[in-house]
């Protein structure tokens, strides 16, 4: 049973409903199968994002699935199906309203028993709705408390928003509300950037208004901070707007005048979010990886090096183990032997990933900032991915090479196909 309600507004919720039993009616075709479907992330929080423009709903929030199957081995061998479902539903969903992402995962039922500890597991047993199959596949989960998340999800959070933002960099180059997928992601990063920061301190709040307040309580001895203070305005607008979007208070928050970035207002929210989750990952890397060490530069080699070389020897030769061997089924075209032994030296395929994205994010087009440090970020992005390009390749063609290893070897290839973006025929 779809959970109710999925939006603060009326006309959201009801759109949301519709598009939310759309997906659950091709998922029960796809996988007969299956145990449940399990609606997940900030639809089943009741914080689904839609912007309304004329008749029109816009959906900026991500559709988050998971299929649940009797055993680990079957999700796995349901994993071609699960990435076709997974892009067609984002092709269908276009011209359902859907601006945000279809996120389509494999659960099973051992799994849910013994599950990770990791934030978004904490937010499955709290608000995962099972809207078809076996009602009671979540009654086994364990709770889990936040002491007993590493400090490794905290960073990996991080890496993924930054990646995300690489993903929709080239929504700007298009009209709203297509642009707006983009500003989205900037909000995304401040919100999601501050739950890491949460997390990593011991607080994991239920949802965005609760993040808010635990970030204004904490942060509240240093709260005259020009930095500190940057954060919390925008973690206050994004509150607002995840709940109440309104594109009015967009255009408000972010007036783009002449010197504004491509996307205009959009881009200057894609811009914000940038760059204060790239402040909020290096306290991170900081604390976790270099002991708390202080005056690094802002956005700097050490601070990404630290990241990238954070894993272990040992889980270093499985993972690039794991990748030479998928390399063919993945199309890994940098997963070959030779990079695998050579990415012993660097760190763990996903960590050199978020730190090469951390770097291409800091010397992005219109990002501004100081010419020494954008260098640098070109040299450390171009020495430290897994992705091979030419040493003279042009920014984009680095950003869609990074993004296409991000979702072949992180995401399992269920979200950025050729031609997939939900913001393309818009």
């Amino acid at each position: 049973m779809i959970p109710y309600p999925l939006a603060r507004a009326d006309v959201a919720d009801r759109q949301l409903r519709w598009l939310v039993e759309q997906a659950r009616t091709r998922v029960e075709k796809a996988f007969p199968q299956r145990v449940a479907t399990v609606l997940m992330g900030s639809l089943a929080r009741g914080e689904g994002t839609v912007l309304v423009r004329g008749s029109r709903p816009v959906v900026l929030s991500d559709l988050d699935l998971g299929v649940v199957f009797r055993t680990p081995r079957e999700g796995a061998g349901a994993e071609a199906a699960l990435r076709e479902t997974a892009r067609s539903l984002t092709r269908a969903a276009r011209a359902w309203g859907l601006l945000g992402a279809v996120d389509l995962g494999a659960l099973s039922v051992p799994g849910l028993a013994r599950p990770a500890a990791r934030p978004g597991t904490r937010e499955l047993k709290r608000y995962g709705a099972v809207i078809a199959g076996d009602r009671d596949v979540l009654a086994a989960m364990p709770e889990i408390p936040v002491a007993a998340i590493p400090p490794e999800e905290s960073l990996l959070l991080c890496e993924n928003r930054l990646l995300e933002l690489l993903w929709t960099r080239p929504a700007l180059e298009r009209e709203p509300p297509a642009a707006c997928a983009a500003a989205y992601a900037g909000g995304k990063a401040v919100l999601d950037g501050t739950l890491a920061w949460l997390v990593r301190h011991g607080e994991d709040p239920d949802g965005v208004e609760e993040r808010l307040a635990a970030a204004e309580a904490r942060l509240a001895p240093v709260a005259g901070d020009a930095g500190v203070q940057s954060l919390l305005d925008a973690l206050r607008f994004w509150t607002r707007f995840k709940l109440e979007p309104r594109e009015e208070a967009l255009a408000a928050r972010y007036p783009a005048g002449g010197r504004a970035p491509a996307g205009g207002a959009c881009g200057l929210a894609w811009r914000e979010g940038a760059l204060l989750l790239l402040d909020i990952y290096r306290s991170l890397v900081e604390e976790t990886v270099r002991g708390g060490t202080t005056g690094a530069p802002r956005y700097g080699a050490r601070v990404w090096r630290a990241a990238a070389t954070r894993a272990r020897l040992r889980r270093r030769a499985r993972r690039w183990f794991e990748a030479w061997r998928e390399r063919r089924a993945r199309g890994l075209k940098w997963a070959g032997p030779g990079a695998a032994l050579a990415g012993l030296g660097r760190g763990a395929p996903e960590h050199l990933l978020g730190a090469a994205a951390a770097a291409l994010v800091t010397c992005a087009p219109g990002l501004d900032g100081d010419a020494d440090d954008r260098r640098e970020a070109e040299r450390f992005a171009r020495r430290t991915s897994p992705v091979g390009w030419p040493r003279d390749a042009a920014w984009e063609m680095r950003r869609e090479a990074l993004v296409a290893a991000w979702d072949r070897w992180v995401l399992r290839g269920t979200r950025t196909g050729p031609g997939d973006a939900p913001w393309l025929d818009r």
